[in-house]
């Protein structure tokens, strides 16, 4: 084939291809609930998980170095303890075994308050790694009456902790989830009378008990004034966040409960928080929206951070839906696939024809004036094939504004029978078919000025065509063995494009295929030639 000839051809090929896979490869999402400014955020965040990762570790390693430095057990206790309760946000084993050495330094103290304390800090570390029944034992070994106010402070919270997280674990059994809600609600109730007024646990506390009771309103005046005053980057901002995505879920404010979720998860990622349930949350509320790649992709990163936690019970919650997202994210992948597939194929294919078009004709374009003349032929065939498709359209406008000024004027005139029957007549139809027509073969046979050689050389000699036929227009059999040329190759698209029956299509091809050498396998050669002329 001679590539310049066929360059506008293809060319406008490209652009249909392009603009169907487009079309296609959009997902139909209705997008008005979706945070992107949050998201994006959020994805920054977990971006930059390694480094907040690092920053936490390094914070902890020295905790851990000035703990060990302490002379006094009771001291090193305390440090121990409280390290512990960090620590337990990031991996909950490690957690534990430093819990059970803070255990160790306060026994060696004698002082029980330490003690007390080194074994809360347990009581956390088991509860965060999922070990419910351990610590349930042991912190009821603990005897409130005998505590000092410090360490009932601490107690409570345990408490609260340990109780609100077996709620959560056992939802799918209301009683025993409510008999669960009830306890850690009495430790919060011993909390929030005995902090201080303005302490921020307390406020936290306070406005979680609204969002509980269905006062959103003012829960929500609450936890705005609490996260105004805290660090955005802290631990208790990311709790604040939580329980107002809740409060707007309450109020059926669907976007807003992403936003304030997406927050609440990027404070989790920023502290290291490994443990949390807000992007656990957010990927189900994604899932639900249709958003498969997002909901896959914090999924995916919630249970990575929840394995590398040691978090039993958040793996345990994840893994019930990560499947889900994970089917409904295969499925959709598929279903894309199939959509998609045969435009990106001929559309590689094209782009690969194109590539090496431009690439053969600028090579050539260095070797003199010969390849000078083919570029200028090639512009003038583009602006050719472009002024006579203009044209035709213009044509084509105005004979259909000529024919709906007749229509008019005919019903005007009430003379509808003769409208009829001229229509009827076919006049307004078949002779422009004729005229596309004469304009198809005319493009075609420019392009392809040796297509009626090649189909000659694949049919027996007493079948062949003569060579000026093309000066007249192809006859139909040949018509449609060119859209075989184009890659339109069903019977039935091609009944379409011609306006003709299926059958009529389906008799013609036969008909040739009936003429030819090799009758099995002579669409296939039609094909090939097509293929060795582009090579």
């Amino acid at each position: 084939m001679n590539l310049t000839k066929s360059f506008p051809l293809l060319a406008a090929v490209l652009l249909l291809l392009a603009g169907l896979a487009a079309c296609s490869g959009s997902d139909g999402h209705d997008s008005k609930y979706i945070p992107e400014q949050e998201l994006h955020q959020l994805d920054a965040a977990i971006a930059a998980s390694d480094t907040y990762y690092t920053h936490t570790k390094t914070q902890l390693r020295d905790m851990e170095t000035r703990a060990s430095r302490l002379r006094d057990p009771a001291q090193r206790g305390l440090a121990y303890a409280e390290l512990a309760n960090q620590v337990r946000f990031l991996d909950a084993d490690s957690a534990i075994n430093i819990a059970d050495v803070a255990i160790s330094n306060a026994r060696q103290s004698g002082v029980d308050s330490v003690v007390t304390l080194a074994h809360l800090s347990r009581v956390n570390a088991l509860t965060s790694a999922g070990i419910f029944n351990l610590a349930e034992r042991e912190f009821l070994d603990i005897t409130e009456g005998n505590l000092s106010p410090q360490s009932r402070l601490a107690y409570w919270e345990a408490g609260r902790n340990l109780y609100s997280t077996l709620q959560l674990y056992t939802q799918r059994n209301y009683d025993l989830s409510q008999k669960f809600a009830r306890q850690a609600m009495a430790y919060d109730d011993s909390l929030i009378r005995h902090l201080p007024e303005r302490d921020a646990f307390r406020s936290f506390l306070v406005a979680e008990r609204l969002v509980v009771s269905g006062d959103n309103q003012k829960a929500k005046r609450k936890l705005e004034a609490l996260m105004k005053s805290v660090d955005p980057n802290s631990n208790i901002y990311g709790m604040a966040a939580y329980q107002m995505a809740l409060v707007y879920k309450n109020l059926d404010d669907e976007r807003s409960y992403a936003a304030y979720m997406a927050k609440a998860a990027q404070a989790n990622v920023r502290q290291s928080v490994r443990e949390g349930l807000a992007l656990f949350n957010l990927a189900n509320w994604l899932y639900a929206q249709g958003e498969l790649n997002k909901a896959f992709g914090y999924i995916n990163f919630a249970m990575g951070q929840a394995n590398d936690a040691n978090a039993r019970m958040r793996t345990a919650n994840i893994a019930t839906m990560l499947p889900l997202i994970d089917d409904a994210y295969r499925a959709e992948s598929k279903t894309s696939h199939d959509m998609l597939i045969i435009y990106f194929v001929i559309l590689a294919l094209a782009l690969f024809i194109l590539g090496g078009m431009f690439f053969y004709i600028l090579m050539q374009s260095k070797r003199g004036k010969e390849n000078a003349r083919k570029l200028r032929e090639l512009s003038q065939a583009q602006k050719r094939h472009i002024a006579n498709f203009l044209a035709l359209c213009s044509t084509y406008y105005h004979k259909l504004n000529s024919l709906e000024q007749l229509v008019q004027r005919k019903i005007s005139s009430g003379q509808t029978d003769q409208l009829v029957k001229l229509l009827k007549s076919g006049r307004y139809t078949e002779d422009k078919e004729d005229e596309i027509f004469k304009y198809f073969d005319r493009t075609f046979v420019e392009i392809f000025p040796d297509f009626i050689e090649q189909i000659n050389l694949l049919l027996r000699p007493e079948e062949r065509f003569p060579t000026e036929m093309s000066k007249k227009g192809l006859p139909l059999e040949l018509r449609i063995y060119a859209l075989v040329k184009l890659g339109i190759t069903e019977s039935t698209r091609i009944a379409q494009v011609l306006n003709y029956s299926v059958n009529t299509v389906y008799t013609y091809r036969n008909r040739m295929r009936n003429k030819a050498i090799d009758r099995e396998h002579f669409e296939q050669q039609v094909v090939d030639f097509q293929a060795e002329q582009e090579s």
